[in-house]
């Protein structure tokens, strides 16, 4: 009894997303990670692999924090990590083709993407540097037919 009242509570306060952002953070996820995905054929055919290693490069998206957890809110961010195959590099294809792509999404959807220098790269626990690019893809959701 106590918990559907403090999730009354909550739905009244704004404090849960719409059912309708919901499904536009899934899009703009998936969105991603088909790109994420392109990308790493790209750069694994600019390297030159042959195409039975092109066919097999694969990226995958990651989501981590309070998106993953179920306890975020509305307009909140989604923290999330790309792995890709050993072959792509840092600076070139992550801040290079990679960053290059996500500027390229109509409607201006990278509003914030950072540059490698200003990026804040740290240590992780057995990885010598972790590359981050902070962008908005709120507008992502747009170029997939769907608006907030």
């Amino acid at each position: 009894m106590k918990t559907r009242e403090l999730e009354k509570f909550l739905a009244d306060a704004g404090l849960y997303e719409s059912h309708e952002e919901s499904i536009v953070r899934e899009e703009v996820l998936g969105r991603l990670d088909q790109l994420v995905k392109i990308w790493v054929k790209s750069i694994s055919r600019a390297k030159g692999l042959n195409e039975q290693l092109v066919h097999e490069a694969n990226a995958k998206i990651f989501t981590f924090g309070s998106y993953r957890l179920g306890v975020h809110g509305p307009g909140a961010d989604i923290d999330t990590l790309c792995v890709g195959p050993r072959h792509a590099e840092r600076d070139d294809d992550f801040f290079g083709e990679l960053q290059r792509m996500l500027s390229e999404i109509p409607e201006k959807a990278t509003d914030e993407l950072s540059v490698p220098s200003s990026t804040g790269i740290g240590s992780i626990s057995g990885v010598q540097r972790k590359p981050v690019i902070r962008l908005n893809l709120t507008s992502m959701a747009k170029a997939t037919g769907t608006s907030n």
